[in-house]
């Protein structure tokens, strides 16, 4: 587990004096209380790494959620990155990295829950 955690992060961690490793999404799903249908929306995911924070940008407002856990899926085949609390901010981010395949599940009450699932790819460095 440890290799695959560190290798999301070594992923993900910025690069000195580059702002890599946030991420561009698109949701292509969003599931709640009716079932799933197919969307194209996207999102950004950007990390303070020095605040154990990642912040996503959705329709234009940024959404600061603080780090949960880190660890893999059940299955072991993906290394994930875990922020938020739906109990208590009311927005939780999951990330989950298998070699270059990355996967945003986003989900935040607006008013009911909604979880966006997303493909991302690592924004490059401008």
């Amino acid at each position: 587990m440890q290799h695959k955690v560190l290798t999301l992060l070594t992923l993900l961690a910025p690069l000195p004096a580059a702002a890599f490793g946030n991420l561009d999404c698109i949701a292509i799903e969003s599931c709640g209380n009716g079932g799933c249908d197919p969307v194209s929306k996207p999102f950004a995911i950007d990390f303070d790494w020095s605040a154990n924070a990642a912040i996503v940008t959705q329709d234009g407002t940024d959404h600061p959620l603080p780090w949960a856990q880190t660890g893999e899926t059940d299955d072991g085949l993906a290394s994930t990155l875990e922020y938020g609390d739906t109990e208590a901010i009311s927005r939780f981010l999951r990330i989950e990295a298998s070699g270059l395949d990355i996967t945003a599940y986003y989900t935040f009450k607006d008013p009911s829950v909604t979880t966006w699932v997303g493909t991302c790819n690592v924004r490059k460095a401008a």
